[in-house]
């Protein structure tokens, strides 16, 4: 039974978190330019970057023989029986 895997996945979640990490340090930057960061701003910052990180963040697919596989962030596993094709 060959089982198929999403190949640009990997590639997608590197971009994911690049897209987050680059707006976290250029909120970081510029608040601290300006002299207004402080801890809480911090902390809301870094709560728009992980929103950023988890609103593009790919889901992982996952195809074999009579079957697909589908984990998400909302559902561990949900599966979807494929039948009478082929």
């Amino acid at each position: 039974m060959d089982v198929t895997y999403d190949r640009r996945w990997a590639g997608d979640l590197r971009s994911s978190i690049r897209c987050a990490a680059v707006l976290l340090a250029l909120l970081l930057v510029i608040d601290l330019g300006e002299g207004t960061l402080a801890a809480l701003r911090g902390v809301l910052w870094a709560g728009l970057g992980a929103l950023l990180f988890l609103v593009p963040y790919p889901p992982r697919v996952t195809a074999g023989e009579g079957r697909l596989e589908r984990i998400d962030r909302e559902t561990a596993l949900t599966v979807f029986r494929v039948s009478g094709l082929g």
